[in-house]
């Protein structure tokens, strides 16, 4: 929401806060933001991180194919879209990894597509454009192999994100995760040890941590496997559900 909306809801929100019992969260990061723009801080604030049940699919690590790095997420401005593009055309003209690939998974509306123009502008100027592709859906199937298409993927976002179902789906595949330190980040794969967080939130650092995962693939397929396993019995709907019970069921009477 656009100003002075955004504040009166907030406002809003606050005011009306005595009439709710209680109150979830998928992450601590959140929880502090949500106190912060409203001053509630009582103790009827529980989080409950987000979970899903993944396919049951890891991604094929025995498939010849050139290095890649992936993007798994709506395609545009906020999700820091740009930001990857500049870090994979950064290590490109070092040329540390031959033949290294960016692969893109998501979504896009009408209003994505001047800015998706622009960096594919970018990456044609500078003569790259063969080691991109597009997977224009990212279900089922297609979704898999892209997945199987990956080394490491990233989603630099320029928001402050609650939470991150990327992450998890991608680690629930195998595919280890490099984010900023920003957000609810840093506690998401702190619980799932799937991957590494960068600081600070620049174009060169996130070239140089993903470049880390790119050459050295032991530790890639460590972070993988440590974050597939952890995202199927820790955040899971199983578990996600037994959390939201324990709220329920500290309401009724």
């Amino acid at each position: 929401m656009v100003e002075p909306y955004r504040e009166k809801a907030w406002k809003m929100i606050a005011r009306e806060a005595a009439h709710v019992d209680s109150f979830v969260t998928p992450s601590n990061y959140y929880l502090q933001f949500f106190i912060s723009r409203t001053g509630i801080k009582n103790n009827n604030m529980h989080i409950v991180p987000l979970g899903f049940d993944p396919e049951h699919f890891l991604a094929d690590k025995e498939l010849v194919r050139p290095p890649a790095i992936g993007y798994f997420s709506r395609v545009n401005y906020h999700n820091g879209f740009d930001k990857l593009v500049d870090a994979f055309i950064n290590l490109k003209k070092k040329d540390l990894v031959p033949e290294l690939s960016l692969n893109i998974c998501g979504g896009y509306t009408g209003d994505d597509k001047p800015f998706i123009s622009s960096q594919i502008k970018k990456i044609k100027e500078q003569g790259f454009q063969k080691y991109v592709k597009f997977y224009p859906e990212f279900q089922g199937d297609k979704k898999m192999e892209f997945f199987s298409s990956v080394d490491v993927i990233s989603v630099p976002v320029r928001k402050y994100d609650g939470y991150g179902l990327y992450i998890l789906e991608a680690n629930s595949a195998g595919i280890p995760v490099v984010q900023p330190e920003t957000g609810a980040f840093p506690e998401i794969v702190e619980k799932t040890g799937g991957g590494i967080i960068y600081r600070p939130d620049t174009t060169e650092e996130l070239s140089s941590t993903l470049l880390s995962l790119l050459t050295d693939k032991k530790l890639a397929i460590k972070l993988g496997e440590t974050g597939s396993i952890k995202v199927r019995s820790e955040l899971s709907l199983a578990k996600m559900s037994s959390g939201l019970a324990e709220v329920y069921n500290g309401i009724l009477p």
